[in-house]
């Protein structure tokens, strides 16, 4: 199966941590990496990672929803059958050997294996990563899958489905997703191999830049065209809010 690595930015060009590795790793082939940005940023962006890791947006400040679907078109339009989404302040992906000099061979494994998966289940639709902390408690479990239909998080393999992303829904993309996974049948799983090392919250620009919670709001209210019972509640994180799914969550199933 092809993958495409996709990678929105936004006012980030020069402080990127994800390219810093990622662009030295060997990549197998059927997979390739495009950083997404928008038209008023893309001389910066080329200027950082040539031309061909380049792809532009055709609008300007349309939020990270827009930005996937526009990946997911692009990537369905070029025959590729898997997305690899990932943040651009990612500083890599750890193993049970927990040392970041292995995360170049780690990624390379990640993307050599999970099509694999996806080859032989027809039904799963996206495979999530514990953060770098989460997957300190499981490495020695040795498992290659932890849990299925987990809640999805940040960075995560998914099959290239366009109709999933949409312009309102700029924040909780990857929940949104995962519903309408769940609402067609598919499963999701929780890789077990590896784990991703990234500094929440902790970068200027991206998504930062913009109005948090009118653009949880909105997402809410887009979803709950198709899902009612979605809604906001109270949180104990950096944003005092989270978007609420259970209504529509199946059994978690843990498989290790």
């Amino acid at each position: 199966m092809r993958m495409l690595i996709v990678m929105p930015s936004k006012q980030r060009p020069y402080t990127l941590k994800t390219t810093q590795w990622l662009l030295k790793c060997d990549l197998p082939e059927g997979v390739d990496f495009k950083c997404f940005c928008e038209p008023q940023e893309a001389i910066h962006y080329r200027a950082t990672l040539g031309r061909r890791n380049v792809a532009v947006l055709d609008r300007n400040d349309m939020g990270l929803g827009y930005a996937l679907q526009y990946a997911h078109c692009y990537a369905a339009e070029r025959g590729y059958d898997l997305c690899f989404h990932i943040d651009d302040d990612v500083n890599g992906f750890i193993d049970r050997r927990a040392q970041s000099r292995y995360r170049t061979e780690v990624f390379g494994s990640i993307v050599r294996r999970i099509p694999q998966k996806f080859e032989q289940e027809e039904k799963l639709g996206l495979v999530r990563f514990l953060s770098a902390r989460g997957f300190y408690f499981y490495k020695n479990m040795e498992a290659e899958y932890l849990f299925r239909n987990q809640g999805a998080w940040g960075c995560y393999v998914t099959r290239v489905t366009p109709d999933y992303y949409r312009a309102e829904i700029s924040n909780y993309s990857d929940t949104a997703a995962q519903l309408f996974f769940w609402r067609d049948g598919y499963f999701t799983l929780t890789y077990g191999l590896a784990g991703i090392n990234v500094d929440v919250y902790s970068n200027a620009g991206g998504c930062q830049s913009r109005d948090r919670y009118q653009d949880a709001f909105n997402a809410v209210c887009e979803l709950q065209k198709e899902f009612p019972n979605v809604h906001l509640k109270p949180a104990k994180n950096s944003v005092g809010y989270d978007i609420d799914v259970s209504g529509y969550r199946p059994p978690e199933e843990r498989l290790f």
